[in-house]
């Protein structure tokens, strides 16, 4: 029985084994996974604690020379890397926090929250901030919260200084004038520590509610979670979502192997309990 099982194991393991270097992939429904596993730069490392540098220059929506610590000391801040003309992960992005910003009531722009986007493409212009600008803030549907929005450009020195500090890496390929990036978002206390991730292109009303109040009494949550990262592929071009196979299977055989050797331990015990039973001398 156990020389069975573990031929299984085996075949399990083999399996996985030969789909390695397999990009076979399948279009899937949208998802909160959002890394691209072809770019080893392009991630997330969770800083929990670190100082948003408050002194990089930027420039704003209206071509003004700002620092990004002008936009902190009052409330939390919302911090989106994010590119004007991405039509893929950053719309998705973009559309996601709109819908739970406007579903949590008690979350209020101007009032409980900032939001900044930091233009982590160095060829885009403030009038593309500038236009992106009032299509976000139309679609929140707020006209009055519009100052408490802000869409900076700047050069990758200091996007960099920026998305260093917090942890968001990502891939700017020049030649094609396209960036390649996680998605994800970092929720910053008044005094610009970083306190929160909210990783993913979808955002729970509970997990940004607690976010903003945590981060309000300029104190640190916990870090964030995905689940089975890497399985899902998200075109940041497109917003075409795949599922890797490779990476499926990985996972799949993982719990198959957890699930066989249960199996084992509970028939173990079963044997042994059986066997201690006095038999039937009628």
């Amino acid at each position: 029985m156990r020389k069975k099982v573990l031929g299984v194991c085996l075949a399990v393991l083999a399996i996985v084994t030969a789909s390695r270097g397999q990009d076979a992939q399948i279009p899937v429904e949208p998802g909160a996974m959002t890394k691209n596993p072809a770019f080893a730069k392009v991630r997330v490392d969770q800083r929990l604690g670190a100082q948003i540098p408050l002194d990089t220059e930027f420039t704003d929506e209206d071509g003004k020379k700002v620092k990004i610590g002008d936009f902190f000391g009052k409330r939390p801040v919302l911090i989106m890397p994010i590119f004007y003309r991405c039509t893929g992960v950053c719309a998705i992005e973009m559309e996601s926090i709109i819908a739970s910003l406007k579903r949590t009531k008690d979350v209020q722009i101007g009032k409980d929250l900032e939001v900044i986007a930091v233009d982590i493409n160095p060829r885009e212009t403030p009038e593309l901030a500038r236009n992106k600008r009032i299509q976000v803030v139309n679609e929140y549907g707020n006209r009055a919260t519009l100052p408490n929005w802000h869409f900076l450009t700047g050069p990758t020195s200091q996007v960099t200084k920026v998305t260093n500090a917090i942890g968001f890496y990502f891939n700017d390929d020049a030649k094609a004038d396209w960036v390649d990036h996680p998605s994800g978002v970092v929720i910053a206390t008044p005094k610009g520590i970083v306190s929160r991730y909210m990783l993913g292109m979808t955002y729970e009303d509970a997990v940004l509610r607690q976010a903003v109040g945590i981060a309000n009494q300029e104190e640190v949550g916990k870090a964030s979670t995905e689940l089975f990262f890497g399985c899902i592929h998200v075109d940041s071009a497109t917003g075409k979502r795949t599922l890797v196979i490779e990476n499926v299977l990985k996972v799949l055989a993982a719990f198959t192997i957890i699930g066989i050797i249960t199996f084992i331990a509970g028939f173990s015990l079963f044997k042994k309990k059986d066997a201690s039973q006095p038999g039937d001398n009628a």
